[in-house]
């Protein structure tokens, strides 16, 4: 029924306003649409942006490792295969201790032989060095 009544005094010039109020086919609900519709851009390319930025990292850091067994590969050309043995197994391989090749901070180092054929050094472990193993773990 209000409608009605503005809608006869459009014309008139004192009561303009009222039209502007009352008459306006536009929704004054913009203000939470536009807010909505600024904040989900933003928040979907932030998110898009971490994402990337995580699977550079994730990828980087599975690429790093295969990059630093690829160089130590290039630096170290002999494959060095660690086997573990026995006190009677290094015993008959280097023929009871006999043929010394040096002595190291951590003891001697006798020339054996494996069953198949293959050379080997042994370092056997002083008694004294035992304190100092940590530091004996790189040289193997």
């Amino acid at each position: 029924m209000l409608y009605n009544h503005v809608t006869r005094l459009e014309g008139n010039p004192i009561c303009s306003k009222v039209k502007d109020m009352y008459c306006s086919n536009k929704k004054k609900h913009t203000t939470p649409t536009v807010l909505i519709a600024a904040i989900v851009p933003v928040v979907l390319v932030s998110f898009i942006v971490v994402m990337c930025i995580l699977w550079k990292l994730c990828r980087k850091g599975s690429s790093g490792d295969q990059e630093d067994y690829a160089t130590y590969e290039e630096e170290t050309p002999l494959h060095i295969d660690i086997r573990r043995f026995t006190y009677a197994q290094l015993k008959l391989m280097t023929k009871d201790f006999q043929s010394i090749i040096g002595k190291g901070g951590f003891g001697i180092v006798y020339h054996g032989i494996l069953e198949n054929g293959d050379e080997v050094a042994v370092k056997v472990l002083m008694e004294t060095s035992i304190a100092k193993s940590i530091d004996f773990l790189p040289e193997v």
